[in-house]
């Protein structure tokens, strides 16, 4: 049976630029592969619901499952994650379970979570 998954979005840059989100049933893609994501979407800050510096959306439809999400905030509006030449994101990036990994990016096993039993979560963007 589907159900929705409660996205809370923390330490935007601002509140003008455009989100991006993707959801990863399996670590293929993660986190930046945006055409191996389940689910994946744009959303205007004007289609959240902004609350005290917290950007908040739903995800819909998602069956019983592991999942990981990422988000990034589209600063230059490009539709695109903006990174130096290491690959480091250049623009406001975060993954569920907000795992800091020094050396790469985060792993799918370090950011999934269990649907439904976790159906609300709290990404943290770092920049």
């Amino acid at each position: 049976m589907a159900a929705d998954l409660q996205v809370h979005v923390t330490h935007l840059k601002n509140q003008e630029s455009d989100l991006a989100y993707a959801v990863f049933s399996t670590g293929k893609g993660f986190p930046g592969e945006k055409s191996e994501a389940l689910k994946r979407g744009f959303l205007s800050m004007k289609s959240l619901t902004l609350k005290e510096g917290v950007a908040s959306f739903v995800v819909d439809g998602l069956e019983k499952g592991e999942y990981a999400v990422s988000v990034y905030q589209d600063m230059d509006g490009d539709r695109r994650l903006y990174k130096n030449f290491l690959g480091i994101p250049r623009e406001p990036a975060g993954v569920s379970r907000n795992p800091r990994n020094l050396f790469g990016p985060p792993s799918f096993d370090d950011s999934k979570f269990e649907f439904p039993e976790v159906n609300e979560i709290s990404i943290e963007l770092y920049h």
